[in-house]
């Protein structure tokens, strides 16, 4: 049989075990009625029950000897027409087929059975997050370059023939309360948030300076952005970080992308479950607060805006609440979450997929497979017809990083995905 990993897949083996037939089972037994066989077995047994009384003499092995062919041919007298029969009816019987599964065909299979299975979130697996990206560190320090709300005007202004009436109250907004003073107020609130608004709106007006991102997804960035214009201003902020990391760790490398995307499709569905009130972002800040390491959501992008601990101890009951509500949204949500991942894979650098292609190879090595197999298999079970990963490829990688897994949890609820 294969070998198991632990992880449940199998390691690829060129033995191959079909499983017999009724055909064969039946001639099996008829071929070990023999009288050589019942022979051996009845002297074993004589033998065995006379050396319990002691030491034999010859005269006594030779007489169980002769005691034993005698009644082995007594018993063949009367299973020899037992034989006959079972041959006979095993000649009725239609021979079976030679399978023509190949072992890379049955390796193939067997990944394919784990993968299509009933598949669960892993709890253990929850609280883990993906490595800082660069353009995560960058974006906690503060600018010094210069920069003004005219600049991101004219930026907005290349995409629409107008600034959006949205983003008139939001610029207006940042640069009365927390730009206009910026250089000369010596107060700690407004230079702290200040510096966050201000480093903020100058990275997304760098975005929508870079030509590698389409005129359509700068559009969409700033439509989606502006559509929270009536939420409170640090929601503002929450937003446009959220998006601008979305963009850019596209250009990940490696397998922490993919956690990445894990942590993003959290942060959706969080935001997704909170309402969009002037205090969406004190909720999802207090949330984090009791609940955002647990959940494994990002706790970078509110490190710099200070809210009061009132606001959030008066609230505890409700971010309680909210939190099974996202656990119970969140389990609901395999097939989502994979659907997800694949989308934003294939959206992202082709660095990126390519370093995807390198770890799945690098696995099938360490499940023994073949070098000159190895294309093959990954062409057939991982990747559709576009060369693109698909949702089989999604939910492997997934469950070799434990996010998901086929054993069922007590602590969660059972979820059937069907990709």
């Amino acid at each position: 049989m294969a070998t198991i990993l632990s992880n449940g897949f199998p390691v690829y083996s060129v033995n191959i075990i079909p499983k017999e037939s009724l055909k064969q089972t039946l001639q099996t037994y008829a071929e070990s009625i023999r009288y050589h066989v019942l022979y051996l077995f009845i002297k074993t047994r004589l033998l065995r029950l006379s050396q319990s009384t002691g030491t034999l003499a010859p005269c006594q092995t030779m007489l169980i000897s002769i005691l034993a062919a005698i009644s082995s041919a007594i018993f063949i007298l009367f299973l020899y027409p037992i034989k006959l029969i079972i041959l006979s009816v095993s000649l009725c019987l239609k021979d079976p087929k030679i399978p023509a599964t190949s072992p890379i065909k049955a390796f193939v299979r067997k990944l394919q059975d784990i993968c299509t299975k009933t598949l669960y979130i892993n709890s253990d697996t929850l609280h883990e997050t993906p490595e800082s990206s660069p353009f995560l560190k960058t974006f906690l320090v503060p600018e010094t370059a210069s920069w003004k709300c005219l600049n991101l005007e004219h930026e907005i202004l290349k995409l629409f023939p107008t600034i959006p009436m949205p983003w008139a109250k939001i610029i207006t907004h940042i640069h009365a309360k927390y730009l206009k003073n910026r250089n000369t107020s010596s107060t700690q609130e407004v230079s702290y948030e200040g510096s966050l608004y201000y480093s903020t709106m100058q990275k997304l007006t760098a975005t929508l300076q870079d030509p590698t991102i389409s005129t359509q997804r700068k559009q969409d960035l700033l439509n989606y952005i502006g559509s929270y214009a009536c939420a409170c201003p640090p929601t503002w902020i929450e937003v446009t970080f959220r998006e601008l990391v979305e963009i850019y760790n596209k250009q990940d490398t490696g397998i922490n992308h993919v956690l990445f995307c894990v942590q993003m499709f959290k942060e959706n569905l969080l935001q997704f479950i909170t309402n969009r009130s002037s205090e969406e972002w004190h909720h999802i800040a207090g949330f984090k607060h009791y609940h955002g390491r647990s959940l494994g959501l990002n706790m970078d992008a509110l490190a710099r805006i200070q809210f009061t601990s009132h606001l959030i101890l008066k609230k505890q009951a409700l971010y309680n609440r909210l939190y099974k509500r996202f656990l119970s949204h969140y389990r609901a949500s395999v097939k989502n979450l994979i659907e997800y991942i694949r989308d934003q894979i294939s959206e992202s650098s082709q660095e990126l997929k390519n370093s995807l292609s390198s770890y799945l190879c690098e696995t099938m090595r360490a499940f023994q497979l073949p070098e000159h197999e190895i294309p093959s298999v990954l062409s057939s079970l991982f990747y559709d017809t576009q060369l693109e990963l698909n949702s089989t490829g999604i939910t492997f990688i997934l469950l070799m990083q434990g996010i998901l897994t086929t054993g069922p949890q007590t602590t969660l609820e059972k979820i059937m995905c069907r990709p």
